[in-house]
């Protein structure tokens, strides 16, 4: 592993940008899994977000490097990917930020009509936003799509999802099994979590399913429901994140009071 992850590990520990302390967390595409990943905790400090610009700028110029063409563009998408983009396009000079928006517009209809554009973003999950929405937003703009660079790449569904597609991509901080195996050295992670992390990784859906039927994961769901910012987070690991246990999990919440709301 090297000093950038090292560096960058150090940052988003101490910004809280990891965690793993809650029996699971509540991704936004209604899976859940004991780690969380908030890359924009980084922008908290000064120094912090430097250094965490000035890393992605290393990264970019390695793979640039006896490249014939020129990037001329950057895009980021709506919303925390901005925070990342618009700084390293900056720092890179002579390139022109392109913001792209949830509801398919590009920022000022811009034509990037033959040009080399890379796209910037906070973090990589399962890869849904870059695929569906983001890279045909750059298609539809007539740009030529280098590479995709994150600032964390949780090195799951959404890495191989890229790789499938056959995407180039690239990150300062890969949470691969390496980063965990040198948390746990470290004494950043404790035992138990680095299983459960660990096992998550193994087998995502397993390890998933595992934990909601288990007493503790329906007590944590029920903790999750009861908080207004997190409850249609919940609602949706009932609802879409694991198809196949929305009844189970239907029933035995309407058994403890609460109702489905998409339930007949």
């Amino acid at each position: 592993m090297d000093e950038l992850t090292r560096d960058n590990l150090t940052i988003l520990n101490t910004s809280g940008g990891l965690k793993w302390d809650e029996p699971f967390f509540a991704y936004t595409s209604g899976s859940i899994g004991p780690n969380y990943v908030s890359s924009e905790s980084v922008t908290r400090d000064s120094n912090s977000y430097y250094l965490a610009i000035r890393s992605m700028q290393k990264v970019v110029e390695r793979w640039s490097v006896g490249k014939d063409e020129k990037i001329e563009y950057i895009t980021g998408g709506q919303s925390r990917d901005w925070l990342f983009s618009e700084p390293l396009a900056r720092k890179l000079g002579g390139v022109t930020h392109v913001r792209l928006f949830k509801n398919g517009d590009v920022e000022k209809n811009i034509d990037m009509e033959g040009k080399t554009v890379i796209h910037v973003a906070d973090l990589n999950n399962e890869g849904h936003s870059i695929r569906n929405l983001w890279i045909p937003l750059i298609t539809q703009a007539n740009g030529n799509l280098g590479a995709v660079f994150f600032y964390v790449d949780r090195m799951e569904e959404g890495n191989k999802a890229l790789n499938r597609d056959k995407i180039t991509h690239d990150s300062v901080v890969k949470l691969d099994s390496e980063v965990w195996d040198y948390m746990l050295r470290e004494g950043v992670v404790d035992e138990d979590s680095y299983r459960n992390i660990m096992a998550r990784r193994e087998d995502p859906n397993g390890w998933a399913e595992r934990m909601l039927k288990s007493d503790k994961g329906l007590e944590h769901l029920i903790t999750l429901l009861k908080n207004p910012h997190l409850m249609s987070r919940a609602w949706k690991v009932v609802n879409e994140g694991y198809p196949s246990m929305t009844p189970e999990l239907t029933e035995r919440l309407e058994k403890r009071g609460y109702v489905n709301p998409l339930s007949n």
